[in-house]
């Protein structure tokens, strides 16, 4: 159940994060507002109604499939750390192209590789921010095991 909850807050900061980005990418294209400063926020909530359940569903669900992989194999850890980048920038593509599938317009796809490449960066994202909070988890759960024993 914890494992769980870690890939929750995992998902939900990645969301966050990468609406942020997309928002500041996109706000470059947006119209100026009020004295010529760029308002990248307001796309901010759109953004979040997109990653956020890409990443509780699929990101999750796929997570839990590369970490088993990852687990079945020992690598060194710099080893470990490389195959998880590749492993999980596949796996946003695998998950952008399931996306695309659900999403797709009549017309065709149209070009897949800006799509691609957001998959893969938004997964490898997650990948990091996943390493992150493990790291958070593992240290203040020391520390309070610490502390309870003083």
């Amino acid at each position: 159940m914890e494992r769980l909850l870690r890939k929750a807050i995992t998902a939900i900061v990645s969301s966050v994060l990468l609406s942020f980005i997309l928002s500041a990418l996109s706000g470059l294209y947006w119209t100026k507002v009020e004295g010529g400063i760029i308002d990248f926020l307001l796309p901010v909530p759109f953004f979040l109604l997109y990653t956020l359940p890409i990443y509780m569903s699929a990101g999750i669900a796929y997570s839990y499939l590369a970490d088993m992989f990852l687990a079945h194999y020992s690598f060194p850890a710099w080893q470990k750390y490389m195959a998880g980048i590749a492993i999980y920038a596949v796996g946003g593509c695998f998950v952008m192209t399931l996306v695309l599938l659900v999403m797709a317009a009549p017309g065709g796809w149209g070009d897949m590789e800006p799509v691609l490449l957001a998959g893969s960066t938004a997964s490898v994202l997650f990948y990091h921010l996943m390493l992150a909070v493990e790291w958070s988890f593992n240290h203040l759960g020391r520390r309070q095991g610490e502390a309870r024993s003083v």
